[in-house]
Order: structure tokens, then sequence, then C-alpha cells
């Protein structure tokens, strides 16, 4: 009689299959789930500091005293705002990092403010403000 210790070069191969299924099935939804939290933290990163910076903005532009718009450059009180290299700078001093584009627009008593981010993957995130003066 033959001895059966041992397994079969076809065994092998059937259960190494059934094995790459199983965690194709497991570890799929798990993939999933990683690759959309990166998104969402991409995105919300992306508002925020779209937020913080409108805000910023705002509360400036709202104490000023003398608001001059040219060229999507903000002069407010003497002090210029202005996006050079993806930073947005007061005079010197870097304010935030990562915008692509700042578009500043005085019409009347209105300032309308819009900043555009590009995220990973290029698409362009707009985020705008209008700013009644008083």
């Amino acid at each position: 009689m033959r001895s059966k210790q041992g397994f079969t070069l076809i065994e092998l191969v059937v259960v190494l299959g059934l094995i790459s299924i199983v965690i194709s099935i497991i570890f799929s939804p798990i993939m999933f789930s990683v690759k959309n939290f990166g998104i969402q933290k991409e995105k919300s990163v992306i508002i925020s500091n779209t937020r913080t910076t409108l805000d910023y903005l705002t509360k400036e532009i709202r104490r000023a005293d003398k608001i001059e718009v040219e060229d999507n450059i903000l002069n407010i009180d003497l002090k210029t705002y202005k996006l050079e290299n993806r930073t947005l700078f007061k005079d010197d001093i870097k304010i935030i990092e990562g915008i692509d584009g700042l578009n500043i627009k005085k019409e009347n008593e209105k300032i309308t403010i819009e900043i555009i981010i590009n995220d990973s993957k290029g698409i362009e995130h707009k985020f705008s403000t209008v700013i009644n003066l008083r």
C-alpha cells in the first residue's frame, strides 16, 4: 500500500486559489474604506483651510479703515495681501499655503473673495464669500 502522507500539487493549487479568493473578499471592503477615508480627509482639510482663510480675511476687512483692491491684491490699512506660489502672504508673512487661486473684486460697497484649491486628483474646488462694507 502507498503511504498517504503529503499533498498533491493539484490539492495545493486548489487550496491556494480558495485562500486567495477568501482573502480578496475580506480585504476589498477594507481597502475601499481606507481609500474613501483618505479622500474625505483631503476634502475636510481643503474645506478647513479655505474656511480659516475666508474667516481671517473677512475679519481683517471688517476691522479696516481703508480697503483697496487691485489685480487680486488686497490692501487693508497699508498691509498687502497677495497670493504667490500657492501661498497667501500678508506683507512678507505667510498666512496659509496650498491655495491655487485667489480672486478679489470690489464693487461699490461689496467685496467678493473667491479661493480656488485643486485636490490631488486635479479637481478644482471653489469657495467664495461676499462682504458688505459698512
